[in-house]
């Protein structure tokens, strides 16, 4: 490659814009200065992005304790859960892997599932003080600023230009990838890792600022960081690094390193190892582990992108004409949350001539390429063009059938999309902003005709046209990007009977079958048991991978209680289906099932929320948020008279809920 004797990291600047020598008379006060400022400057960008992560969510705010964006229920509701576990986990000796205080008695193993455990931990003061669900929306919008900053803070070390590193952490932070999962994933909005994984192997091959066994312990405890918060993305990331690192090799600078690098990654692997040996056993051979991959293949792979779809904005994109939008909402399967594969016409250029005209820079020329290759893996394992399907395999079908890799959600890889765009975006920027020697064709003599010192930056009109030139050029790349928020916000789902004293009445670890039953979609109690501090444990759960035949992969909802009792009445008391005019008999066989439940699976309690969420709010094709819509449970009355005909006794009023408290098995 062209630039091969080039650092890897390095930035040429004209000599009017390096730092005082390190022997001179204002060295000290310039790196004092210079340190100031640029704390000055780290302390003012966070705040614009806090800013921005608070704004999306208004007017739910940050320590908010009742309710989250959306809907507190589906994953938003197991990522609550998930938070609260890991300080009831650690306080009581449970493992953080494994829980039977969900689909008791069986249980479920947590590394199977998105369990995010390093969020538990960092978030376990919180979780204690204000409650899981504060802990949640706290966490949540952490994850868009620290993206946004690592970002930042990766970018700020290759360039002069602070903006640069500025909007290069805008568009990796809040990117539509961002965006859309910020309606619900938390494992996935939180993403400060990924920068900062690249920018430590920025520094292996370029400056070497750190030695072989501090950055390789480094990556390898950031590894393993990022596998604890979600292995989905560890695996892209683990991809993406080796492929940046195959790229790098190519220049004979980073042949050179190679020794180096070889002592760095034997370090990251040993570190990385060291932490997770427990959650890996856990994965491999723990208590209701799944053998294989955890999804179905062939429905994981409908979420992918399209071929057109950098072009297409989604519904979540502010400024767009209403029918790109409408065309642009088909994508990925309708799917608003995934559709995230959005990077806007400006941006396209941008990045494609930035990258070209600072192809000799490595570092901009590896994360060009790294942006086509993540976009392009994208597209799943077939060419889509305008939301059809043409004959052509995608790059993904190389991946279909690799361990770990074969699990990634195609659409997803867009995360490392606007990660590379951004590292061209920022340091494109950053070349473009640095002034120029004023040394003309003509030679020293004509520059110091003009009154320019020979090797001396422009002064005076001429010194700001690169930077404005910059700046116009990251405002319209980035302005297509702006999302329509806030999001709407979610009605409260938790009665007071979990936030009240009257919670007591729950003997502590007692069993507890609700309505909403929590082996289905309504998944709110999982809420509940978590506000309540674990208090109880619950027959069901939620939509979790569980072991099903020679230990395949198994979604919980299809699994059933047998006898058919309480699952029956409760799922068809949600669906409507018990919702009989008058009051028609009930059937004996029922009853008994319910009966034997209780008894079988050592039920203390029956608690049932007489409004449940009976539609999630949706983002209309243009856009539009439609308001969640709250009701009776239509099949209320009938699943009361089966649990009163079962228990021999009518609930109690308490709390906002119906219940049936003292039940002995």
């Amino acid at each position: 490659m062209r630039g091969a004797d080039h650092d890897l990291s390095a930035e040429r600047y004209s000599p009017g814009d390096m730092p005082p020598e390190p022997g001179g008379p204002s060295a000290g006060r310039a790196r004092d200065g210079t340190a100031g400022r640029r704390w000055l400057v780290l302390a003012g960008v966070t705040v614009v992005y806090a800013a921005i992560a608070v704004v999306a969510y208004l007017p739910t705010l940050p320590l908010d304790g009742s309710h989250t964006q959306v809907c507190t229920c589906a994953d938003t509701a197991q990522q609550v859960w998930f938070l609260g576990w890991v300080p009831f986990a650690l306080t009581h000796g449970h493992s953080l892997f494994f829980s039977n205080w969900i689909l008791y008695p069986a249980g479920v193993n947590l590394t199977d599932n998105t369990a995010m455990p390093l969020l538990g931990i960092l978030a376990a003061p919180v979780t204690l003080l204000a409650g899981p669900v504060a802990a949640y929306n706290l966490v949540l919008r952490a994850g868009f600023v620290l993206s946004a900053l690592a970002m930042f803070v990766t970018v700020r070390r290759l360039v002069r230009w602070w903006p640069a590193a500025f909007a290069a952490g805008l568009l990796y932070g809040f990117s539509p990838f961002m965006t859309g999962q910020g309606l619900s994933h938390e494992f996935l909005v939180f993403s400060p890792v990924p920068p900062l994984v690249f920018g430590v192997l920025i520094d292996v091959f370029g400056a070497r600022r750190m030695r072989a066994r501090r950055a390789g312990l480094l990556l390898g405890l950031l590894a393993a960081a990022q596998f604890l918060i979600s292995s989905e993305t560890f695996a892209m990331m683990a991809l993406f690094a080796a492929l940046a690192s195959a790229l790098a090799l190519c220049y004979r600078h980073g042949r050179e390193r190679i020794g180096h690098l070889l002592r760095t990654a034997a370090w990251a692997l040993g570190a990385c190892a060291v932490v997770l040996a427990c959650p890996l056993e856990v994965f491999f051979a723990g208590p209701q582990h799944i053998t294989g991959p955890p999804h179905s293949l062939a429905e994981l792979y409908t979420w992918h992108g399209d071929l057109l779809g950098a072009l297409l904005p989604g519904p979540l994109i502010r400024f767009a004409p209403a029918a790109l939008l409408q065309h642009g909402a088909a994508l990925v399967s309708h799917n608003v949350q995934e559709n995230g594969t959005y990077l806007g016409v400006p941006l396209v250029l941008a990045v494609a001539g930035l990258g070209i005209a600072h192809r000799r820079r490595p570092v901009t020329a590896i994360s060009a390429v790294l942006a086509a290759v993540s976009y392009a893996l994208s597209l799943g394992p077939r060419i889509y063009v305008s939301n059809h399907a043409t004959g052509w395999p995608g790059p993904f079908a190389a991946l279909a059938h690799v361990p770990a890799l074969q699990d990634v959600e195609p659409a997803r890889f867009s995360l490392f999309t606007a990660l590379f765009a951004a590292v061209v975006l920022g340091t494109g920027l950053g070349q473009l902003a640095a002034p120029r020697p004023a040394v003309g064709a003509a030679g020293p003599g004509a520059a110091g005709q003009a009154g320019t010192a020979p090797g001396t930056a422009a002064a005076g009109p001429a010194r700001w046209a690169r930077p404005a030139l910059a700046a116009v050029i990251g405002v319209a790349a980035l302005l297509p990007l702006v999302p329509r928020w806030p999001y709407p916000a979610g009605p409260v789902v938790t009665p007071a009977l979990f936030t009240s004293p009257a919670v007591t009445r729950l003997p502590a670890g007692a069993v507890v079958v609700t309505l909403p039953y929590p082996a289905r979609d309504f998944n709110e109690a999982l809420v509940w048991q978590a506000v309540a501090g674990m208090r109880f444990r619950l027959v069901g759960g939620t939509p979790f991978f569980v072991p099903g035949t020679g230990h395949r992969s198994a979604d919980s909802r299809y699994l059933r209680l047998k006898p058919h009792g309480i699952d029956r009445v409760f799922e068809d008391a949600l669906g409507g289906r018990a919702a009989a005019p008058g009051n028609p008999p009930l059937q004996p066989w029922l009853v008994a099932g319910i009966r034997d439940d209780l008894r079988r699976y050592h039920v203390s309690a029956v608690i049932i929320d007489p409004r449940t969420e009976r539609g999630l709010p949706v983002l209309s094709e243009s856009g539009v948020p439609r308001p969640a819509v709250l009701g009776a449970v239509p099949g209320l009355r009938l699943a009361v008279r089966y649990v009163t005909a079962a228990t021999g006794r009518p609930p109690r009023s308490v709390g906002g809920v119906l219940a049936w408290f003292g039940l002995r098995p």
